[in-house]
């Protein structure tokens, strides 16, 4: 699980905490979220100079890297630094810590070095580049999502067959995997038979996944409304605010008239629209970019519905 720990303002010198302390922030029902949350996500650590924010920092770095589902890199900006307040200097540190920690990542780092030399490492866009495509290609999180398989199953190491059959049917797709192992881990006895069943059957063009995906909602049209406010939307919505808009109905005179759904909206949203929507920290997205081309665009005649 690649870690990202995002600390607003500029960190004085990054002190060690004293034993004992900090170590609230573990504690902290954000912190157990972020952790526990499947999804790529941020962990936003905000407050005034001198409240401690790099002690925290140093603190969960340290904590972190116990983990051994996690690689863990950082970086310290530092105001009055020439060297800490540039951005491909933080770049190239993430990338250095990253390929110590993964030798075999530093493949996507060989083709900008072999056309451009040195000078790959004085530009912005092109360490990003390498840093986004090693960490989504490179099987940085997916090799953790197997071993989340393993736990749930009760079958430690019992999956490692699961790592080479996803790398060879996913043509280095993150996206492509990262569903599946959704799937995966909602099949209903979990054996490798099944398993390897499901990936093999699979479609490999996300247009057709998306089909699929859809194609199995309890209620196709009602999906379909709720998709339509994700995507016109401005913002992500929170479930309280889709609640009333998705069931709103001309005898409704006020939104207390509407009411609850039993069981709650985030199940009628999860029913419907199945993998193609994420809920996070209460707001719905869609799962990715290409979800949102493939909405708009729609299916092609005999393609799905």
């Amino acid at each position: 699980m690649p870690i990202q720990i995002g600390v607003r303002g500029a960190p004085a010198a990054c002190w060690e905490p004293v034993e004992g302390t900090c170590t609230w922030v573990t504690e902290h029902p954000r912190y157990k979220d972020w952790v526990e949350e499947g999804a790529a996500s941020l962990l936003w650590l905000s407050g005034d100079p001198g409240y401690g924010k790099s002690v925290i920092a140093s603190f969960l770095i340290t904590h972190l890297t116990t983990r051994r589902d996690a690689i863990v890199c950082y970086f310290f900006f530092k105001d009055d630094s020439e060297e800490q307040r540039s951005a491909t200097f933080a770049l190239c540190s993430i990338l250095h810590q990253l390929f110590v920690q993964r030798n075999s990542l530093c493949i996507y780092a060989e083709g900008a070095f072999e056309a451009k030399g040195k000078r790959f490492t004085e530009e912005v866009d092109t360490l990003w580049n390498i840093l986004v495509k090693a960490v989504s290609e490179g099987g940085v999180w997916r090799d953790s999502r197997t071993k989340d398989l393993e736990l749930i199953w009760e079958n430690p190491g019992g999956l490692e067959h699961l790592r080479s059959l996803l790398k060879s049917s996913a043509d280095r797709t993150f996206l492509w995997v990262s569903l599946v192992l959704e799937i995966l881990k909602a099949s209903e006895d979990g054996s490798p038979g099944e398993f390897a069943n499901i990936i093999s059957t699979l479609p490999r063009d996300l247009a057709e996944f998306y089909t699929k995906i859809l194609d199995k909602s309890t209620n196709p049209g009602k999906a379909r409304r709720i998709l339509s406010m994700v995507v016109a939307a401005a913002r992500p919505l929170t479930l309280w605010e889709m609640n009333p808009a998705f069931r709103i109905g001309r005898e409704h005179k006020a939104t207390k008239d509407i009411g609850e759904p039993a069981g709650g909206f985030e199940r009628i949203v999860r029913n419907y629209c199945g993998l193609s929507v994420r809920i996070i920290g209460s707001k719905v997205y869609l799962v990715h970019q290409t979800t949102r081309e493939f909405l708009i665009k729609g299916s092609l005649p005999g393609q799905g519905n």
